[in-house]
């Protein structure tokens, strides 16, 4: 099972043309969020990814991390 390092770099790699990419956060652990938008910078991937399934708090931490990163909200 690739990493999402690893994943993000196949992406970059062997795309022709820019794609959507949603990344299901659901069950995210907290403070992993920064980390995830760390990668997202390295391969420039902010155009083309949105985060979606985490709870609202954990889309706050990925605005603070990076505001680039688009996300959505799971109301309960």
């Amino acid at each position: 099972m690739p990493t999402l390092d690893e994943a993000f770099g196949l992406i970059k790699q062997r795309q022709r043309r820019p794609i959507t990419i949603a990344l299901n956060m659901k069950g995210i652990s907290p403070g992993i969020e920064a980390k995830i938008v760390k990668v997202v910078k390295k391969y420039d991937l902010f155009d083309q990814l949105f985060a979606f399934g985490q709870p609202a708090d954990s889309s706050r931490r990925f605005k603070a991390a990076s505001s680039k990163l688009r996300t959505t909200i799971v109301k309960i």
